[in-house]
């Protein structure tokens, strides 16, 4: 028995009873923190945290874009789109599209550095935000990525499995640039990756 416990014990009545009053309300006050604490770390997650991949989500992405014209440094952007989706969907039906972005969001998350910013902008499309990162690293981690998801084969759930390829669109941001250009000219590299067969790499321009 501590020596606490031996005062309180000796108390009156009425101070042991107000003693207990104030543990059962300080218990109460923590677990009311713990939820609390739950409930945001919940409401954070639906903001910046995309469910199905756990990637982070567009919001976050145009948050890290905003202060592009502060930094110091280079930064570069990748954009991912993958190929026929809309056909994988059709095919094996929108829960083995659904295990296909998880395994390319998993892909982007192993390839990626911590420093880097992963997001699922929305659909089948991703963009990484590499920091500290020139054009030339940039291109390096593109066709790295662009290497793992074409090899990568995804096996479902119900055994059958699915052939991934994508394309991508690359650019370093240069200074001043208004970030919305800068998100057009990757995406035009995109568009054009896409719209020249697909399963390949471009640089925006």
């Amino acid at each position: 028995m501590s020596n606490t416990d031996h005062v309180v014990q000796h108390l009156p009545t009425a101070l042991k009873e107000e003693n207990d009053r104030l543990k059962a309300r300080l218990h109460q006050l923590e677990e009311d923190n713990e939820r609390l604490l739950r409930e945001k770390n919940h409401l954070y997650d639906l903001a910046y945290r995309d469910p199905l991949t756990g990637l982070s989500t567009r919001r976050v992405y145009q948050e890290v874009m905003d202060t592009l014209p502060h930094r110091v440094g280079p930064v570069s952007l990748v954009m991912v789109d993958l190929d026929n989706f809309h056909q994988i969907n059709s095919k094996f039906g929108h829960s083995g599209g659904d295990q296909v972005l998880i395994r390319v969001g998993k892909t982007i998350l192993d390839e990626a550095f911590d420093t880097d910013f992963c997001v699922r902008l929305g659909g089948e499309e991703f963009a990484i935000i590499l920091r500290d990162c020139d054009e030339s690293g940039a291109q390096k981690f593109a066709e790295r990525l662009h290497g793992r998801i074409r090899d990568r084969v995804v096996h479902l759930n119900d055994g059958r499995i699915v052939k991934v390829t994508a394309s991508l669109g690359y650019a370093q941001y240069r200074p001043g640039e208004d970030t919305r250009a800068f998100y057009d000219r990757v995406d035009q590299a995109l568009y054009v990756a896409k719209s020249t067969g697909r399963d390949c790499i471009r640089l925006a321009r």
